[in-house]
């Protein structure tokens, strides 16, 4: 009830052009990156198909995908690996139907880890892509 898709359903829906910043930032928990790989691990999926559905019921809404790392690596890899991530992601929505000029795709940050870099499990959640409506 309170995943990513209901989130950005709910901006769509009922937020207003004044909240349309970079505050709608979602992170889309069920997209599982390979450690060092731009490629999703098995389960991530649904998450791209229900984003494309979204994406399909509001035509005229565009979106930005930042693609983030672990901290395992130096910033020019985790620069190239976090653009090839968003990028790849954008690649499996435009799969399921949506135009690519609907979306556009950047690296994140390296530095800026969700969870804790010490354990694997933590450094599998910073290994995230993020979603941010751009245009009602």
């Amino acid at each position: 009830l309170n995943s990513a898709e209901r989130k950005i359903f709910n901006f769509i829906a009922h937020g207003t052009v004044d909240t349309l910043n970079n505050a709608n930032w979602y992170r889309l928990e069920s997209i599982q990156f390979m450690s060092g790989k731009e490629y999703v691990k098995p389960g991530s999926e649904l998450q791209i198909k229900n984003l494309a559905m979204i994406m399909d019921a509001y035509p005229n809404v565009e979106f930005r995908l930042k693609g983030y790392v672990d901290a395992g690596m130096n910033e020019q890899e985790g620069t190239t690996l976090s653009n090839r991530r968003a990028k790849y992601i954008m690649s499996l929505i435009v799969g399921e139907g949506i135009a690519f000029t609907r979306m556009k795709a950047t690296g994140g940050d390296h530095t800026k880890p969700v969870a804790d870099e010490q354990t694997e499990e933590g450094r599998a959640r910073n290994r995230r892509v993020e979603i941010c409506v751009s245009k009602k």
